[in-house]
């Protein structure tokens, strides 16, 4: 598999609530844990499967970081689905020590 990512990640081990509406219009919230980020994205996993192509709202509340994101690609790490999301809405991470 290439690397895609545009920018370096940081190691980052937090846990984010995501949620997400299906076709149906169900509500979905499940909690994850944040394993890397970057500029424009971030590495997840969770027990959870979510689709490629799934629109999700994120939310770390220890860190006052959230917005929203597209999964663009997930695998199967037993016991896990790991997750990368990217960004959207022109959204991006800013490391609080880079200011």
């Amino acid at each position: 598999m290439s690397e895609k990512r545009r920018g370096p990640r940081q190691a980052l081990s937090h846990h984010l609530e995501i949620a997400w509406g299906d076709a149906g219009g169900v509500l979905h919230r499940i909690r994850a844990i944040c394993i890397d980020i970057s500029e424009e994205g971030m590495r997840l996993k969770s027990t959870v499967k979510l689709p490629v192509h799934q629109n999700v709202h994120f939310k770390f509340k220890t860190i006052g970081f959230s917005g929203s994101a597209r999964i663009r690609q997930v695998t199967w790490q037993g016991p896990f689905y790991v997750f990368g999301a990217e960004f959207t809405g022109g959204l991006k991470w800013r490391d609080a020590a880079r200011g």
